[in-house]
């Protein structure tokens, strides 16, 4: 049953207020900073001079230009037909793999879809492509009608459950290395065997000077992971047989270092590289765990993982074309981010995923893509800075939690990436939606005044109030996370902050996560001392604000955007986030053993009379978040459970405690 329009445009501003919901407020110590574009730098070493290049404001986004349909050469009883003919024998080679349309009805099976692993395509794979880009408009398919999408899966039963699709071809991927067949086969189907391989192009010395051999200019391939190197298909080629022959032999050789510093495999053939984040403070960082995927120019595919380092490499020949991608998905997290203005209107549903280039011949195992601070909000810089510094901002809460002992988030979240503000929340909508839609109007009750600008209601105008709520619901993320910001420690520490809502869900539970959200959308955002649920929004908010900025500080030490200052320093002169409501400061001054002789209000930094009577040390994270259960719905609470559970463990006594609490 579809709800009527009124009721969707009543249901749809309830999501609108969740703006405010779980956020953290702008950064209101906001400096001006100078935003430096990416540029194009000569860098010398030992090897060649080469050419540093990566994204910035100038790249925009290309349009995927496809050709004519080809006959698939890879298909079963084609494949068959050619075997019969080279080796004069018949023989049932059977499907290894089938090439799928995705043809997704609801916004339910396009979000599951995405969801899953297989590698997703927006054009069909058995057509030429003249220009490879960033996304392709189907002209059979209406703007408002959800697009086809593209893929190869070893099993039908790799396919999610309810997601409609056809299978377009079983197709045999086994024989990929048996020139001989394969070049018959080609023969068979009109398709050039030597382009394919890439015979037509030099196999010169990649990023050498006045050689190069990527066609595309936005980004010149060199650091990556070393986990995660079994490939999705079967060998492009012979392996490792032919690796001591004309690279020196012996163990030793089997790997070597790379420009951008990474152990790659010493075949040229072999890929291999990084994938770099400008970190203003830290200057250029490795990003983790995000997935690689090369491809040729039919069905094969070989993906891995940049490692902790950003570094990456596949044990898998290549000699031919490889368009290569760099996906914003691991197991910890996914990544959405749609650029302003942006042609493809459902790239709001979709992974951040980067074309980055094509490569013609070896190198491939000197692969380095950077990616520059932006400077214009909305662009292909700016989104694909933001993925990769939250991403990064992730797995740097990932370590920070287990070292304090305390919950990591949920595996898979679901992460938006507004392109304009510099706020968030953490609805964590994949694990209470069904909770909401079983009665959604008590938080429609107490909308906050008027409609709040957020990029993720603009991005999905393309529902236009036509789809069931349930559908509209089902796009929602479980974090979102606003990144107009000039520093990367900014960034991130609002990530943390936003982190540290997900892992406080994993200690409440959906009931009580259920009730911070309506008590935040009724207050229209944090609310003050006399708002209802006052005390529970102050446990929920004044952790999470006081985890982002300790994790901004292990982080950024003194390297913080507002030197001299550090972001331990302003914690430890944060009082509350306003008068009476949200004590920021409590937890880090049950911690540490030295107080300022003042603290400020966050929202009124000039009220910075206040006397804090910290006496109390000792404290652990573990210690705090443990008593941060469904029960502590009250800093009073809170206070309680720690001197019950852990006083006897700290080298304070009671009143201490309490007089702390009381400053507060």
């Amino acid at each position: 049953m579809k709800f009527t329009l009124s009721l969707n445009k009543r249901l749809l501003l309830v999501f609108v207020s969740l703006i405010s919901l779980i956020g953290c407020q702008k950064d209101d110590l906001m400096t001006s900073i100078k935003i430096i574009e990416g540029e194009s730098t000569n860098i010398s070493n030992q090897r060649n001079t080469v050419t540093n290049a990566y994204y910035d404001d100038n790249n925009n986004p290309q349009l995927t230009i496809l050709g004519s349909q080809r006959q698939n050469p890879y298909e079963v009883d084609l494949l068959e037909h050619a075997y019969a003919q080279v080796y004069g024998n018949s023989v049932n080679l059977g499907p290894s793999h089938y090439y799928i349309r995705f043809e997704t009805q609801t916004i339910d099976e396009l979000m599951t879809l995405t969801d899953s692993d297989i590698n997703l395509y927006d054009f069909p794979l058995d057509y030429e492509v003249i220009e490879m880009g960033d996304y392709y408009e189907d002209p059979n398919i209406g703007e408002d009608e959800i697009p086809y999408y593209y893929g190869v899966v070893k099993r039908l039963s790799d396919i999610p459950n309810d997601v409609t699709y056809t299978k377009l071809a079983d197709i045999n991927l086994n024989y990929n290395s048996n020139e001989t067949l394969m070049r018959r086969a080609f023969e068979l189907t009109g398709n050039d065997y030597d382009e394919y391989l890439g015979n037509d192009s030099s196999s010169g010395s990649y990023r050498t000077s006045g050689n190069n051999n990527s066609t595309n200019d936005r980004k010149i391939p060199t650091k990556s992971p070393q986990n995660g190197e079994t490939g999705k298909f079967p060998d492009t080629g012979p392996e490792d047989d032919d690796d001591n022959g004309g690279y020196g032999g012996g163990a030793n050789s089997f790997y070597t270092i790379n420009d951008c510093g990474c152990q790659v495999y010493s075949n040229p053939r072999k890929p291999g590289g990084c994938v770099n984040v400008d970190d203003t403070q830290l200057g250029f960082q490795g990003v983790r765990q995000v997935k690689v995927i090369l491809k040729d120019t039919w069905f094969t595919e070989d993906e891995t993982w940049t490692d902790d380092d950003g570094c990456w490499k596949i044990n898998k020949l290549y000699r031919k074309n490889a368009w290569m991608w760099v996906k914003f998905k691991n197991n910890k997290a996914k990544y959405r981010f749609a650029r302003s203005g942006v042609k493809a209107s459902w790239e709001w549903a979709f992974t951040v995923k980067d074309y980055v280039g094509r490569w013609k011949s070896d190198p491939y195992n000197n692969i380095e893509v950077n990616y520059g601070m932006w400077s214009t909000n909305g662009t292909q810089a700016h989104r694909y800075w933001s993925a990769a510094t939250v991403n990064n901002a992730l797995h740097e809460f990932h370590d920070n939690a287990q070292q304090d002992g305390i919950a990591t988030p949920p595996n898979k979240l679901d992460v938006y990436l507004g392109r304009s503000g510099q706020g968030g929340f953490a609805l964590m909508g994949n694990y209470i939606r069904g909770n909401i839609l079983e009665n959604p109007f008590p938080l429609a009750s107490a909308i906050i005044d008027g409609w709040i600008d957020i990029d993720f209601l603009d991005d999905i105008a393309v529902l236009r109030f036509r789809r069931p709520i349930n559908e509209i619901l089902r796009a929602f993320p479980d974090v979102h996370i606003d990144t107009e910001f000039a520093a990367s420690d900014r960034l991130k520490r609002l990530a943390y902050h936003e982190f540290a809502h997900a892992s406080h869900f994993v200690n409440v539970g959906q009931g009580y996560w259920l009730d911070v959200v309506e008590a935040e959308t009724e207050t229209g955002g944090h609310g003050d001392q006399f708002s209802d649920d006052a005390d529970l929004i102050a446990v929920v908010e004044s952790w999470a604000e006081y985890i982002g900025m300790s994790y901004a500080h292990r982080r950024y030490l003194g390297n913080s955007a507002f030197r001299p200052s550090s972001w331990e320093e302003r914690l430890d002169r944060t009082w509350n986030e306003n008068p009476n409501h949200i004590p920021i400061g409590l937890h880090h001054d049950l911690v540490d053993d030295v107080e300022p002789l003042r603290s400020c209000d966050q929202d009124v930094i000039t009220n910075c009379t206040n006397i804090i009577a910290d006496n109390v040390t000792g404290f652990t994270n573990a210690q705090m978040f443990s008593v941060l259960d469904e029960n502590t719905r009250t800093i009073d609470t809170y206070q309680q459970n720690l001197i019950n559970n852990h006083l006897g463990n700290t080298p304070n006594n009671q009143n201490q405690v309490n007089a702390l609490f009381n400053s507060y």
